[in-house]
């Protein structure tokens, strides 16, 4: 349904961002997406690399830095992927906005939400 509604949109083009990356290699998978940057293994890749460097868990404002550096970087909007919501404040602080969220699983790991983070946002 994710990776559905990221097509529907025209999103899929764009570079993407995603932790939880067990969960969202299966979006990259359905959008047949040659790489996004994985959070936790602080690396891009089309696949979950099953090793110590991806143990650690990120925190939100992480997530905003890193945004933040590939949209300076590649001079475009970034889809952030979450199994989590971004706390408000640091939405408003950053302009990051929420494109939609999937959370009526059944399966923690398979909710979503999906933000968009303006290039121009700072």
């Amino acid at each position: 349904l994710t990776a559905e509604f990221i097509k529907a949109k025209n999103l899929e083009d764009l570079s993407m961002v995603g932790e939880k990356d067990t969960a969202v290699s299966s979006v990259v998978g359905y959008l047949e997406k040659r790489s996004v940057y994985y959070l936790r293994g602080n690396r891009l890749g089309s696949f979950v690399r099953w090793d110590n460097q991806r143990r650690h868990s990120v925190n939100s404002r992480k997530v905003i830095e890193t945004v933040h550096q590939i949209s300076t970087e590649t001079k475009e909007d970034v889809i952030v992927i979450l199994n989590r919501k971004l706390p408000a404040h640091l939405k408003e602080e950053h302009s990051i906005k929420k494109i939609v969220e999937f959370t009526g699983c059944t399966v923690r790991d398979e909710k979503f939400y999906l933000y968009r983070y303006r290039v121009d946002s700072d």
